[in-house]
């Protein structure tokens, strides 16, 4: 998939996510997304990502599921983390290996994989923490 058509893509799952959270009552559209203001705001994308890398495995490679999350994770790839890319990259490693790998590894496996010696919660986290990163790129 070129750029020019992950961008397209990119941008008729976003405007299709926005539809979503639309009332029947209100047709406006809502203005550029500020920093969220409440949890909602912030755990609705997140669910969205997180139920589209649980379905990863199981969607035919055509879908539009698998070509979402994989521009989201080329995207994710590419960025710098904030000062601390060992880490960055770690969690993006780990985004890959606990959703999208064919053959699914354990928690345990994959740690010692990226070898992170941190506790189950901490791992977790991390994960959530990606997973964030993702709908950041996604809905700014």
């Amino acid at each position: 998939m070129s750029d020019k058509e992950m961008d397209s893509l990119l941008r008729y799952v976003r405007e299709y996510v926005r539809e979503q959270y639309f009332n029947d009552t209100d047709s406006t559209p809502p203005p550029q997304r500020q920093p969220p203001a409440t949890d909602k705001d912030i755990l609705e994308p997140m669910n969205l990502i997180r139920q589209g890398l649980e379905r990863y495995r199981t969607e035919p490679p055509e879908s539009n599921i698998r070509k979402v999350i994989d521009s989201l994770i080329r995207a994710h790839g590419n960025r710098k983390g904030n000062g601390n890319d060992r880490a960055y990259k770690a969690r993006h490693n780990a985004l890959v290996l606990e959703y999208l790998i064919a053959q699914p590894m354990s928690q345990r496996q994959i740690m010692l994989r990226l070898g992170m010696s941190m506790g189950y919660e901490t791992y977790k986290s991390q994960l959530e923490k990606g997973i964030s990163e993702l709908a950041y790129i996604l809905f700014g």
